[in-house]
C-alpha cells in the first residue's frame, strides 16, 4: 500500500493522541521492572497499599480473585498478605515508611475468573533493614505452616526463595533482583517474566 493511501485525510488519530498533545507521559522507575503486557498499579507507600487492600471492596476483590480465582472479599487483603509472607499490621507500617519507597503491583491477567498471579514489586531505601524483616517474615511463615516446603533456585542468574504450604495458603517466590528491589510473587511463570524485564533479557 502506498505511503500516500496512509496519509490522506480519511487516517483519523486515536483520541489518547489529542488528549497527551504531543506530550510524553513519564513512566516510574518502578515500572519499568513490569513486564509491558502485565497490568501495574503503583502506590507512593506500602501504607497506601495496605489501606487500599484493607479498605476496598473493589480492589480487595479484584486482588483476591487474582490470587485464588475467587470473588470474596471477606479477609482479602490479610488471605493475599498470608500467600506472599508479609505483613503490614500498625506496627510494621512505620518501619515500611521508613526503609521502602515506592511500591507497585503487577499482573499478567486482570480480568481471570479461574485465579491469576499477583506479584509486589518494592522499591528499597534501606536495604539491610529491610532484608533482615523480609527473610524474618517468610521464616515465620513456614514455622506457622509445619507441612510447607521451602526450596531455592535461580532465574537468569538472580537466586530466589521458594515457600509453599498445603492448599496455598501460603505460595511465594521471593527474591531482589536489584539491590534496591525487592520482589515477591505467588506464580512461578509471573515472576520469572519480571526478572527478565528487570534483565532486560530472557534464558533464549
Amino acid at each position: 500500500v502506498p505511503v500516500s493511501a496512509l496519509s490522506g485525510p480519511t487516517v483519523k488519530s486515536h483520541p489518547w493522541e489529542k488528549m497527551l498533545a504531543g506530550r510524553r507521559p513519564e513512566a516510574s522507575p518502578l515500572s519499568l521492572n513490569a513486564p509491558e503486557d502485565f497490568y501495574f498499579a503503583e502506590f507512593r507507600t506500602l501504607t497506601k497499599l495496605a489501606e487500599a487492600l484493607d479498605a476496598g471492596d473493589l480492589w480487595g476483590t479484584h486482588l483476591f480473585n487474582q490470587a485464588y480465582g475467587e470473588a470474596r472479599t471477606a479477609g482479602t487483603g490479610e488471605r493475599l498478605k498470608r500467600q506472599l509472607a508479609i505483613a503490614t499490621d500498625q506496627r510494621s507500617r512505620p518501619f515500611y515508611d521508613l526503609v521502602v519507597g515506592e511500591v507497585g503491583v503487577a499482573g499478567s491477567d486482570p480480568f481471570a475468573r479461574e485465579g491469576s498471579d499477583v506479584t509486589l514489586l518494592f522499591r528499597v531505601k534501606q536495604q539491610l533493614i529491610f532484608k533482615s524483616r523480609m527473610d524474618k517474615f517468610l521464616d515465620d511463615a513456614q514455622a506457622a505452616h509445619p507441612g510447607s516446603k521451602r526450596e531455592t533456585g535461580q532465574h537468569l542468574g538472580v537466586e530466589y526463595v521458594h515457600l509453599t504450604a498445603p492448599e496455598r495458603e501460603l505460595h511465594v517466590f521471593a527474591a531482589d533482583p536489584l539491590p534496591d528491589l525487592h520482589v515477591r510473587s505467588n506464580s512461578l511463570a509471573a515472576f520469572k517474566r519480571v526478572v527478565e524485564a528487570v534483565k532486560g533479557k530472557t534464558e533464549a
